[in-house]
């Protein structure tokens, strides 16, 4: 399986079969029609964004030996004299494009709203300012969908993946796509209309794929409404794939990783494996270790400077989060939540419970006493 898929992703990452087989899974899925929209949902590290690229490519392929480079695929429309949105270079494969949600994120920014801009007047040579009614991405996407779902043979695909769905008010974004996206093809009502015409139609050739961080407890949950237009597939942390990112002479940096990742897991208990509220390790009251335990990419790294970066400014600031959010909490006496360390002869236990400061002290030192 090939493809260029740049956008801050490792090439070693994909000798992963796992990732693989739920790429094969997913794009079954889309292809057949038993799902247009999908959500790759899982805890941070977990390869979401990465396998939802992956998806991408593998949909946008004619064979798994073809080389895809994504950039050459992204939809880029532009506005002609006339005002239309036109493609310039045509695709007979497809198109993608990416948005990333946010607690301000709204249905105007997503599928249609007001559009202000500035007119020029020749005679007076005024700048006067223009309101007017525009399709955002989405509606972009579906009528450019559309228009190409029209034409004879294989259907252009447009796909349009959405990053951390969960950080907007999903429901209110997308307002009456949820009925659309149900009965594809139907044209549905939108509170704007384009040169006269209000309705919205979800062309099947249109893809939606997405990612949601499910340790994120701060933003509102996705609503069941919304949840029964989707497929949700489960990305879960995998130590197999940190066995295989390394290479064979790459022995001892393997070895960390997998000491720092299985210390890492042993906060939530067997391993990450456990699908019932834990009693027998630090997770707070209902809460599941699939849903909260650091993934796997935080401990793939090409040497140790990156690994030992990657572990002080991503993982223990997690762990730190974790601690503060009540997601791990001290179980028993004393007060304590243990990250024990094993390398070599040397054994570390940190409180989490401790400050930042206290515990970047006694983590920097214990990783000096290792050496090069």
């Amino acid at each position: 399986m090939r493809w260029k898929g740049g956008l801050g992703m490792s090439k070693n990452e994909n000798n992963s079969n796992s990732i693989d087989g739920k790429v094969k899974e997913i794009c079954d899925m889309m292809n057949n029609g038993w799902s247009r929209q999908v959500v790759l949902s899982g805890p941070p590290g977990t390869s979401k964004t990465y396998t939802a690229q992956k998806v991408i490519a593998k949909l946008l392929r004619d064979d798994d030996m073809e080389e895809i480079d994504l950039n050459n695929y992204r939809f880029r429309p532009k506005s002609t004299q006339n005002g239309e949105r036109k493609i310039e270079t045509q695709n007979k494969k497809g198109y993608w494009a990416l948005v990333q949600f946010h607690p301000s994120y709204n249905y105007e920014d997503f599928v249609r709203g007001i559009q202000v801009s500035t007119v020029t007047d020749k005679e007076n040579k005024d700048n006067n300012i223009k309101y007017e009614t525009a399709n955002k991405i989405l509606g972009e996407m579906a009528k450019q969908a559309k228009k190409q779902g029209e034409k004879q043979g294989k259907p252009t695909k447009y796909i349009l993946l959405i990053d951390e769905i969960n950080r907007a008010p999903v429901a209110s974004v997308l307002g009456e796509l949820i009925y659309a996206f149900e009965y594809r093809g139907q044209a549905v009502e939108t509170p704007y209309a384009i040169q006269g015409d209000a309705s919205l139609i979800i062309p099947e050739n249109l893809y939606i794929i997405a990612t949601m961080n499910t340790a994120d407890r701060t933003i509102g949950t996705i609503d069941y409404a919304v949840r029964r237009r989707f497929a949700f597939v489960n990305l879960l942390p995998d130590k197999d794939i940190i066995e295989k990112y390394y290479s064979e002479s790459s022995g001892e940096l393997k070895a960390t990783a997998l000491i720092l990742y299985n210390a890492v897991a042993s906060l939530f208990g067997d391993d990450g494996t456990n699908t019932q509220p834990a009693a027998t390790n630090y997770l707070g009251p209902d809460i599941y270790a699939e849903d909260v335990q650091v993934g796997h990419t935080y401990f793939l790294a090409k040497d140790k400077k990156e690994l030992y970066h990657k572990f002080t400014y991503q993982v223990l600031p997690i762990l730190k989060e974790y601690v503060k959010d009540g997601i791990l909490v001290e179980k028993g006496s004393p007060s304590t939540i243990d990250l024990q360390i094993k390398i070599e002869n040397h054994e570390k236990k940190f409180n989490l419970k401790d400050s930042p400061k206290v515990i970047f002290d006694e983590w920097k030192n214990f990783w000096n006493t290792l050496g090069d």
